[in-house]
């Protein structure tokens, strides 16, 4: 029988956006209902399906994309895996992409991640693979060319004042999703996502021991989070602006032994309804 397996997932655009360092796509195609009836004294019950799903999860190591992944207005989502004993590859095409979620997480000299999770919308009549397509052959010189913006290390952090030893940061926005099947559709033929009303989230990991319980303490809803990255390779460091960053609990890590104690502390941003009220474009900026 012929080789038909893949692997090495790599080069991904998510809705229009190019992300390199692609690490992971981890994708779920599947029937949402499953239909059982043991009557009429039947050992083994019928079975319908209903419902037809794809869903899944990507990580790259392009993290400084998160925010234009967020906005992006495209649909698809493209990544090439290796063809096994061959020097070609499989372009994988994912179509009536919504993406609903995106965690960034960076973590002391090692690289950044960013993690999205989407679902797919059906159109009436589609088949798995109408929504999942799959291009075999492709040549290793039609492949883009990607570069990812690899982070390595968080090297200052100022909420109203400096906090030094920072260990990594874990940034959340969350979309609320909606979805819909009826009418005789077999797929899901409705999705939407909204980003109205969802928290934005986080925890701040550091090892500095003496202003942690101030920002605890801090009672303004308008201090921003202001983080600096240095880049791999030497690249242009870049800047992540958290605004309205509360912090809402801490929690420590104090054992015997060489390590040094860590705080983690949880925070959301504040929407700042009293002034001027915030939008996801502008609650995160990475410059």
């Amino acid at each position: 029988m012929a080789n038909t397996r893949l692997f090495h997932a790599r080069d991904s655009s998510i809705v229009g956006i190019d992300a390199g360092g692609l690490m992971t796509a981890n994708i779920q195609a599947g029937y949402d209902d499953i239909l059982t009836s043991p009557a009429d004294g039947n050992a083994v019950p019928d079975t319908d399906r209903a419902t037809k799903f794809i869903r899944g999860t990507m990580v790259t190591q392009d993290w400084v994309e998160m925010q234009n992944i967020i906005a992006g207005v495209g649909d698809e989502i493209i990544f090439f895996e290796k063809e096994s004993t061959k020097n070609t590859y499989t372009r994988n095409t994912l179509t009536g992409v919504h993406v609903h979620n995106a965690t960034l997480n960076l973590a002391h000299r090692g690289y950044g991640t960013m993690s999205i999770a989407f679902e797919c919308q059906f159109d009436v009549g589609d088949k798995f693979i109408d929504v999942w397509a799959r291009d075999t052959a492709v040549a290793a010189a039609a492949l883009p060319d990607l570069t990812a913006a690899r982070g390595t290390e968080i090297t200052d952090a100022v909420h109203s004042v400096a906090m030094p030893h920072i260990l990594g940061l874990t940034l959340n926005m969350a979309g609320q999703l909606a979805t819909a099947s009826h009418d005789g559709d077999e797929g899901i033929t409705a999705v939407d996502v909204l980003y109205e009303g969802t928290p934005i989230t986080g925890t701040l990991t550091v090892q500095d021991s003496e202003t942690v319980l101030i920002r605890l303490d801090d009672t303004s809803l308008v201090t921003p989070l202001v983080l600096t990255i240095k880049q791999s390779a030497g690249a242009a460091v870049k800047t992540i602006t958290i605004a309205n960053c509360v912090f809402t609990g801490l929690g420590n890590s104090s054992a015997a032994g060489a390590n040094y104690t860590s705080y983690a502390m949880d925070f959301y941003v504040h929407g700042d309804t009293i002034g001027t009220p915030l939008t996801i474009a502008n609650a995160v900026l990475i410059t």
